[in-house]
């Protein structure tokens, strides 16, 4: 492994120094040199340090760093809620690009972990639609749903779910859950399709206070009922967090570049999946609250910055 070049001086230095006090008692006449050049190594392995500690705390300049409040950054709050840890160039401030490239790693992370099937995609739309599972309480926030299924080596409907759906908003850069849901459900459909017609699902339930055992009962067999009271959710919980917080993040982020016109192209999904391409070749990847939002809110924005791309499958 190289020596820093910091090092190097420091160690030279002190070798010059140690010279100087051997040949002091010699009266060597090179004396004053070893002294002058030892000392002069030292500062200079030791100043660099001294300027890089004044530039991370000093350092203002806008041009290099583009300070951002927390309203502005809130990836860096991601990263901390991810259980990442994401150290800027600067340590006085968050420029943009360093927030951008740091959610993005901290987003592909919560991708692998949560990957739901177009299957599943469908699943957790239509709960989203049913007031049995999801409801507003607030205007402004957010609702998703996550589930898992009790009995996976059963292909076909109807399927046996444990479904948590929670309403979230962002305040101060952290995510709070407004409300939630969580159970077991049996789900149902007339057929398999590749797309999926949510008014064509159907569920079934367990009711609450003393109908819960009984309905469980009712409604699942024998092997499912131990595995429902056997579940441990606090896993499906998180994922949901973590997934909600990626997608609200990045939804406001394709607003805000709309904005701003630097959006070059929008592609839409029946899973309500916007990807949208900027102008620079990047691409986001977000759900939208409701169907055709992207659009709604690219028409608002025509004006300003002419023909965005807009396409849905």
């Amino acid at each position: 492994m190289p020596i820093p070049t910091s090092l190097l001086f420091l160690i030279l230095g002190a070798v010059g120094l140690i010279i100087y006090f051997i040949q002091k008692k010699k009266q060597n006449k090179f004396n004053k040199i070893y002294l002058i050049l030892g000392i002069a190594l030292i500062l200079i392995g030791i100043i660099p340090g001294i300027l890089i500690s004044l530039q991370n705390n000093d350092f203002v300049d806008e041009d290099a760093c583009e300070k951002l409040n927390e309203s502005e950054c809130l990836e860096y709050q991601a990263c901390s809620l991810c259980g990442e840890t994401v150290i800027s160039n600067y340590l006085s401030c968050h420029s943009k690009q360093f927030c951008v490239n740091a959610l993005t790693q901290v987003t592909d992370k919560i991708n692998t972990a949560y990957n739901p099937t177009p299957r599943e995609q469908a699943i957790e739309r239509y709960l989203l639609s049913q007031k049995h599972f999801s409801w507003k309480n607030r205007e402004d926030s957010h609702n998703f749903c996550t589930i898992e299924n009790i009995k996976p080596d059963q292909e076909l409907f109807p399927l046996y779910i444990w479904a948590y759906c929670g309403e979230y908003i962002i305040e101060d850069g952290k995510l709070v859950t407004v409300s939630g849901s969580s159970g077991p459900a049996k789900i149902d459909y007339p057929n398999e399709l590749s797309y999926y017609d949510l008014n064509k699902f159907s569920y079934e339930a367990p009711g609450d206070g003393s109908d819960y055992t009984k309905d469980i009962k009712k409604i699942f067999s024998d092997d499912v009922q131990q595995k429902i009271f056997d579940l441990e959710v606090d896993e499906l919980i998180a994922k949901a967090e973590h997934y909600a917080f990626t997608n609200m993040y990045n939804w406001n982020l394709i607003k805000q570049a709309v904005s701003n016109c630097e959006i070059k192209s929008v592609m839409q999904t029946h899973a309500l999946e916007v990807t949208a391409t900027f102008k620079n070749g990047e691409e986001i990847i977000a759900r939208e609250p409701k169907i055709d939002n992207i659009f709604d809110i690219i028409s608002q924005y025509k004006d300003k910055c002419g023909k965005i791309i807009m396409a849905t499958e």
